[in-house]
């Protein structure tokens, strides 16, 4: 800069435009040059926000954490305003310290309770807040979500992070019929025989002696009806009831579930290709390409629930869940590639999104498409299978240190 156009210039003036510049580098991918100019100003003015700040951005963008927190804790001692301290909260956010992040921009939401993006990112720190403390209670260790290294730490992250506004429409079981016929085809949709807003409103008299009744918005609330005579209606409403009354979000802290509308959906019991079992089929995907399948029958959550995982070629892996017995339930070759082929239609644009099918006497159908996986605290076992996952996120994946099982 000028010292001739300095001099006629106020210093705020002058601070303002060495700030743009030092900006303007790191907009540009100059990670080094904008922080030579943020320290030429500290030397200037130490207690400036701005470059103290911004040296906090560079040191995050740079992947270096630890201290990337002591520019940003040295910034929050400067942010007095609410602006500011949305900024800071941000930061603390974007480098996973989710009690300071809350902290700041719960400060931030008491000086100006009406800005949405603080609201937004205040949700978003919360959320995170609570889930790294539910994958610490259940796997007895820290995540690891600036770099992740496991499946469940990579998917933590995926939860926390993930804004793309289809997950909306895919968690809505009710929008994610239009989202699949689109994509896939009506054949390959569970039919949808009836849907309500209110369970007051459900006509139990009209519907068929079996189904399925699962609430829209959330995960896990469903119940398969197999004779309507030996249920009592006014039990099983109040129960839909119950899962309508709140916003899933507040149990899970999953941002797609936030705010999605809640409606009673009725499914017809599906019945099985072959046996007496109806058998899943999960593909796991990423970036839109299939990388592993699981395959599973029993109700989710019962002791007698069995599955097992496999490779694309249909290679079982010695893998197994903390919920899930472990048992071979292979599926034909053509199957196999059949329900491959479609999840990886179904799945285009998302970074991450399991498909799950159900292999039906009808052919198969996908019940949902499923964005977080064990919400980000799968018990692998063994242990070890849990980083060996991670590479599931990576473009050059490889599962060859898991072995097949024996």
């Amino acid at each position: 800069m000028n010292q001739v156009a300095e001099a006629e210039r106020s210093p705020v003036e002058v601070a303002e435009e060495r700030y743009r510049a030092a900006l303007a580098l790191f907009e540009a991918g100059d990670g080094a040059g904008a922080q030579a100019a943020c320290m030429d100003m500290l030397r200037r003015e130490p207690n400036a926000f701005a470059p103290t700040r911004l040296l906090g951005a560079i040191a995050l963008r740079a992947g270096q954490r630890d201290q990337a927190l002591v520019w940003i804790r040295q910034a929050r001692a400067l942010a007095f305003d609410a602006p500011r301290k949305a900024l800071i909260g941000t930061a603390f956010f974007w480098a996973a310290a989710f009690d300071e992040a809350v902290e700041v921009l719960a400060e931030a939401r008491a000086l100006n309770p009406g800005e949405r993006r603080i609201l937004s990112t205040w949700l978003g720190a919360t959320s995170g807040k609570h889930l790294s403390h539910y994958y610490e209670a259940k796997l007895e260790r820290k995540p690891e979500i600036f770099r992740p290294r496991t499946f469940n730490d990579h998917m933590l992250r995926w939860i926390i992070y993930g804004r793309d506004p289809n997950l909306k429409i895919i968690c809505d079981k009710f929008a994610l019929r239009g989202f699949l016929r689109d994509r896939v085809g009506p054949d390959l949709v569970v039919p949808l025989l009836h849907h309500w807003d209110r369970a007051e409103d459900v006509d139990w008299a009209s519907l068929p002696d079996s189904f399925v009744i699962k609430a829209s918005h959330g995960s896990g609330q469903c119940l398969v009806i197999e004779d309507k005579a030996a249920h009592d209606p006014a039990e099983v409403l109040a129960q839909v009831k119950g899962w309508l009354a709140r916003d899933f979000f507040e149990f899970s802290k999953e941002w797609a579930y936030l705010n999605l509308p809640r409606r009673v959906l009725i499914e017809p019991l599906l019945r099985p290709q072959v046996g007496d079992a109806l058998v899943e089929v999960q593909v796991y995907t990423f970036g839109g390409k299939a990388k592993m399948i699981m395959t599973a029958t029993g109700q989710k959550g019962d002791e007698g629930r069995v599955g097992g995982w496999y490779r694309l070629d249909g290679r079982r892996l010695d893998l197994a869940t903390g919920k899930l017995r472990s048992t071979d339930l292979p599926i034909g070759d053509a199957v196999r590639a059949q329900l491959v082929e479609i999840a990886e239609r179904a799945c285009q644009g998302f970074r991450a999104l399991r498909v799950d099918f159900y292999v039906t006497d009808q052919g198969p159908k996908i019940g949902e498409l499923t964005p977080y996986t064990g919400g980000g605290r799968n018990t692998f076992l063994p242990a070890e299978r849990d980083e060996q996952l991670g590479r599931l996120w990576t473009e050059d994946y490889d599962l060859d240190d898991i072995p097949d099982h024996a």
